[in-house]
């Protein structure tokens, strides 16, 4: 009863550390980690004091250590190497963390946006107050450029790993009252202010304050019309519209075809 309270079979020892026992017969076959002794029966037997030993293998393996490393380390374990591993990880998981932290708010605002396109009524208008927004504008005339031109110099301007909150183009507000949309001045970013780069400053706009906003549901063919209401609503509002109209799709992750398709579009207000 005494044996049996200090070691266990490998079966047994396999399912108090939650892993296959393959993987035990595996680190044993190597040399990486074996049972504490052999019975006569040829039966393996591991302690639990083994348990730390393991626990720390499975971490390193958690890490992204390879089993040649892990093995390296266990021959050569000292204080230094340790404190060496555990910086170079601390910065990987930290990095990681942050790229994670990204992404879930990338996830979150995707959300919003959709439950959003869900609610709005087709060519409604309204006017909104924004606290601070940030975005990031790229400035061209459509005309010069081909779809590679766009790109590489949007990609300049703002990392491609940003593409994955969402893009939106504007036009001018000057164009928009000469029924001019035969070209575009820009494509623009949405963008949390905690990811300002300074390198991006003279490309970052801030969003403050009121906001003629509007929706369309459908093609972009019906952009047109909408903006001739939105002029009339501000002229019968008496609202003095200024600078750019700023356009953004909501849904078009979510949608099979452009009858669904639903673009936010907001102008400022002077105030």
């Amino acid at each position: 009863m005494e044996n049996k309270l200090k070691v266990m079979t490998v079966s047994e020892f396999a399912k108090f550390h939650n892993i296959n026992t393959r993987t035990l017969h595996y680190y044993d076959k190597i040399g990486l980690f074996s049972p504490m002794y052999i019975g006569e029966n040829n039966y393996r037997y591991y302690s639990l004091q083994q348990s730390i030993e393991l626990e720390f293998i499975l971490m390193f393996r958690e890490l992204g250590f390879s089993i040649s490393n892990i093995k390296m380390y266990l021959e050569d374990c000292n204080p230094k190497n340790f404190l060496k591993i555990a910086e170079d990880r601390l910065d990987f998981i930290n990095k990681e963390i942050n790229k994670l932290n990204k992404l879930k708010s990338i996830l979150e605002n995707k959300k919003e946006s959709l439950e959003l396109s869900t609610k709005v009524l087709n060519n409604s208008i309204e006017i909104v107050e924004y606290e601070e927004n940030y975005i990031v504008e790229v400035p061209f005339v459509f005309k010069e450029y081909n779809i590679e031109h766009i790109l590489d110099k949007s990609k300049k301007i703002w990392q491609l790993e940003k593409f994955k909150v969402n893009c939106g183009s504007y036009i001018s507000l000057d164009k928009i009252m000469n029924d001019d949309f035969s070209e575009y001045n820009g494509l623009f970013f949405p963008i949390s202010n905690k990811f300002i780069d300074t390198d991006l400053e003279q490309f970052v706009v801030c969003l403050k304050g009121k906001y003629l906003c509007s929706y369309s549901i459908g093609d972009f063919s019906n952009l047109k019309t909408l903006y001739k209401k939105i002029l009339k609503f501000a002229s019968e509002n008496n609202l003095n519209l200024i600078g750019n109209a700023y356009e953004i799709g909501l849904n078009e992750f979510a949608i099979s075809k452009i009858d669904d398709y639903v673009t936010k579009i907001i102008i400022k207000i002077e105030e």
